[in-house]
């Protein structure tokens, strides 16, 4: 874990970076790993959507994978469910309107999603917000998605620190 700097245009919180695998097998479990770790407040999860448009925070993981393309495993599923004892999805807890409006206010394209889509992505997340319902009562899960093409890797950047400084001063309850 690395201190973050502390001033006012900066996160001052301790910042665990963790690069999880495109597998639908092993990113949840690096993720339920990483969990136990570091038992942080908060797990901001990134990842790339190929529509063009802005930063996407994402308020839903459902409990389905579906893929055209293969994980870097070779595993394929098709509409298979990820456990048929959990529920249909999970919903993020963090007030994502106000996140949107915090990136906004920056000048960056962002809107809520309702879609995580049904790839590596979505599994993570599912886990992860698994994991705050489930063992980790007091945390948080928010899963950001960047394009990767139609804003500027400063604008991206920006983004994702907004939504850090944002998430530091949030009251986690």
């Amino acid at each position: 874990m690395a201190q973050a700097a502390g001033s006012a245009s900066r996160c001052a919180c301790e910042i665990a970076t963790v690069q999880l695998p495109v597998s639908f097998s092993w990113a949840p479990e690096v993720l339920r790993q990483s969990v136990r770790r570091y038992s942080p407040d908060v797990v901001l999860m990134l990842g790339e959507h190929a529509s063009g448009g802005g930063i996407k925070l994402e308020r839903i993981a459902v409990n389905l994978m579906d893929a055209i393309h293969p994980d870097c495993d070779g595993l394929l599923p098709d509409a298979e469910y990820i456990d048929m004892s959990l529920p249909a999805a999970y919903f993020s807890a963090l007030p994502l309107k106000t996140i949107r409006d915090a990136v906004a206010a920056e000048r960056i394209e962002v809107e809520i999603s309702n879609s995580c889509g049904l790839y590596v992505c979505n599994r993570t997340y599912f886990e992860a917000l698994q994991l705050c319902t489930e063992e980790y009562s007091g945390m948080k899960a928010l899963f950001v998605h960047i394009p990767r093409e139609g804003l500027s890797l400063n604008d991206c950047t920006k983004a994702v620190q907004t939504v850090l400084m944002f998430l530091n001063r949030y009251e986690l309850k």
